[in-house]
């Protein structure tokens, strides 16, 4: 499974280059490079992302993204590798382990990339349909795990939503804090 990522990996790569050529390449990377030190995205300021990243931010207090980033690194290096070794095994289709890794796969992309908490709740529903299809299947122990944690990521996300709105901006910091640690958790009983 793995060897397919990385081929698709290549192929992608290879097809990106006919297409755009290596200046349009440059390019491309040259504007990631920019993007990292945007502030706002997409109108969305970076303080109010629900991701590994602002936490960071919020750890530090800071909100230069150079601040924070060799920690920010290794953090998604920690998180990315275990994530790769567990999708090294081979699955069946209709398997587990295949929802768990599916599973995790969406939870280190929240972890991970800059968004709302729309997005949390939206990936939380795909996650909690490929959990609860397998639920049958699963030990006792991780049936009473999935169905106590997969109701408290949505009581954090939307009962944080609500105290955001009532209490205005006081209250974000600690609502993003506390849905990238669930989502952490979350991600560690995946594994």
């Amino acid at each position: 499974m793995i060897v397919g990522l990385f081929v698709g990996i290549i192929v992608l790569m290879i097809l990106s280059f006919f297409l755009v050529g290596s200046s349009g390449i440059s390019t491309y990377i040259a504007l990631l490079n920019s993007a990292t030190n945007w502030n706002v995205g997409y109108g969305i300021d970076i303080m109010a992302q629900h991701s590994l990243q602002t936490v960071l931010l919020i750890v530090f207090h800071t909100q230069n993204l150079s601040d924070i980033r060799l920690v920010w690194i290794v953090l998604l290096m920690m998180i990315i590798l275990p994530t790769l070794f567990l999708w090294w095994r081979k699955s069946s289709f209709s398997s587990v382990s295949l929802s768990l890794q599916f599973s995790l796969l969406m939870v280190v992309a929240l972890v991970t990339s800059p968004h709302t908490h729309f997005h949390d709740l939206s990936l939380l529903t795909i996650v909690a349909i490929m959990l609860l299809s397998v639920l049958p299947q699963m030990k006792s122990v991780q049936k009473k795990r999935y169905l106590v944690l997969l109701p408290l990521g949505y009581f954090i996300m939307l009962g944080g939503y609500l105290l955001d709105l009532w209490i205005q901006t006081h209250f974000r910091q600690i609502w993003i804090v506390g849905s990238v640690s669930y989502l952490l958790l979350l991600w560690g009983s995946l594994l």
